[in-house]
């Protein structure tokens, strides 16, 4: 796609050294990273707040979509996660094994767990199949 446009007499790509690749970004040969374009944003004509959770005691840090359920968890500077039905909003289950602020939360790809990581310098796997 870019020597395509390269060729087209579009707009050369930007090179830039990076160590790893981002999305978005091709690897080229030694260590040259070629930024593709972006596409521009859809236009919006309406927002509308259809939720607010609520339940944690100090700031949300972090939150993660379940892969093929409607749940959302969230990580907090409260030393816990919670996960979370959508659009209800009612809280499905807590974890507070941590000794300090979690700092993010993710689903594995299959749904099975949750990983948390937090300022206590540990990651914790929960399982709740």
């Amino acid at each position: 796609a870019i020597q395509a446009a390269a060729k087209a007499g579009g707009a050369a790509p930007k090179a830039t050294q990076q160590a790893a690749a981002s999305p978005g970004v091709q690897m080229a040969p030694k260590g040259r990273v070629f930024e593709e374009e972006k596409p521009e944003p859809c236009p919006v004509e309406n927002f509308n707040l259809n939720k607010t959770f609520k339940g944690h005691q100090m700031s949300v840090s972090n939150l993660a979509l379940h892969p093929r359920k409607a749940i959302i968890a969230t990580a907090s500077d409260d030393a816990t996660w919670k996960m979370w039905d959508i659009p209800s909003g009612d809280l499905i289950m807590s974890g507070d094994g941590h000794r300090d602020w979690v700092a993010g939360v993710d689903f594995h790809p299959a749904g099975t767990h949750l990983a948390s990581a937090s300022g206590d310098c540990t990651v914790k796997v929960w399982d709740f199949a």
